[in-house]
């Protein structure tokens, strides 16, 4: 399925677990995604290297808050949040009721 899905090129880097490393280059992103599937998360290696290039907000998506007690731990000085709690998410919530 991966290798049929059609990506687009990224705006940015993509850090992926697989290697901790950011990455723009969509058949290396569609490769890491298929080794992630059968390969270790490198959850803090990708953190630390996010915390090297400058990252110094995270936001999880998603309902549960594991990761952001996990990179709250690494970065205690780091803001870590759910995008749930983002003004930004609010924004999509009342404009996607306004559109239906």
């Amino acid at each position: 399925i991966i290798k049929k899905t059609k990506f687009s090129e990224p705006n940015i880097p993509i850090y992926q677990c697989v290697d901790g490393i950011p990455h723009t280059n969509v058949d290396q992103i569609k490769n890491n995604l298929i080794q992630h599937i059968t390969h270790p998360v490198l959850w803090t290696s990708m953190v630390n290297n996010m915390v090297i290039d400058g990252v110094n907000e995270f936001y999880e998506v998603g309902t549960d808050d594991t990761l952001q007690k996990i990179t709250q731990r690494m970065c205690p000085d780091m803001l870590v949040t759910s995008l749930w709690n983002t003004k930004f998410y609010e924004q999509i919530v009342n404009e996607s009721y306004k559109i239906n």
